[in-house]
């Protein structure tokens, strides 16, 4: 919510410490710096000095850059509202650097989010065709993922090994356009477009799940 305040309203950062504390401030002043970093994306020397300046921000809070990326994915998810030319603009930004900088981070889900996001608005043809293959495709093996979903349950509880969820997961739209372009947009060449998720609470679940479906 304060993230924007220093440089959209009146308030200074003094003023943001009184109320909020020194640790808060630090955070929305961290995040005023980098939403002043400007761009230039088709200029190689600026996208590296600007991706300095981005990690050395992270370096010194990491916060910073988590509510920046928050603030990122809100921003991609409100852009039909804009201009095209900004769409297009904050978009490039998104794929270019907001996403990697999501994958470094270990947040990979964060990363196919705001990759699916910008997509539509840089590629819109590429978009409308993958997301046709994958209907296509999830239309095929539905009934199959719900097989498999049921059958990992049973083996599951069969061996008493606790799970907090199991369920189909379908390949992000553009990292499944960008292997299909590496396949010669072959889609019988992709095994990993369906997959299943099986999410368990702690380490030694997880090995007792794995040790459980290989033994099946």
């Amino acid at each position: 919510i304060l993230h924007d305040t220093v440089e959209d309203t009146p308030a200074t950062t003094e003023e943001v410490t009184d109320l909020f504390g020194e640790d808060v401030a630090t955070i929305v002043e961290g995040a005023t710096k980098i939403r002043q970093i400007k761009f230039k994306l088709r200029d190689e020397t600026y996208y590296t000095e600007n991706i300095r300046k981005m990690l050395l921000a992270m370096a010194q809070d990491i916060r910073v850059v988590l509510v920046k990326l928050a603030d990122r994915l809100h921003n991609m998810q409100t852009l039909d509202a804009m201009p095209k030319d900004k769409q297009k603009r904050i978009s490039r930004e998104t794929l270019d650097i907001y996403a990697p900088l999501s994958s470094r981070l270990g947040m990979g889900e964060l990363k196919g989010q705001l990759e699916d996001l910008a997509f539509p608005y840089l590629f819109p043809d590429e978009y409308s065709w993958t997301k046709k293959l994958i209907a296509t495709e999830l239309s095929r093996k539905e009934d199959y993922i719900d097989e498999i979903e049921s059958k990992l349950k049973k083996i599951l509880n069969k061996d008493k090994i606790k799970y907090v969820d199991i369920h189909g997961r379908v390949k992000h739209v553009y990292s499944l356009y960008r292997k299909l372009q590496r396949y010669e947009n072959n889609i019988n060449k992709i095994f990993d477009i369906v997959a299943i998720r099986v999410i368990v609470p702690n380490v030694k679940a997880c090995y007792a799940a794995l040790g459980a479906i290989h033994n099946t």
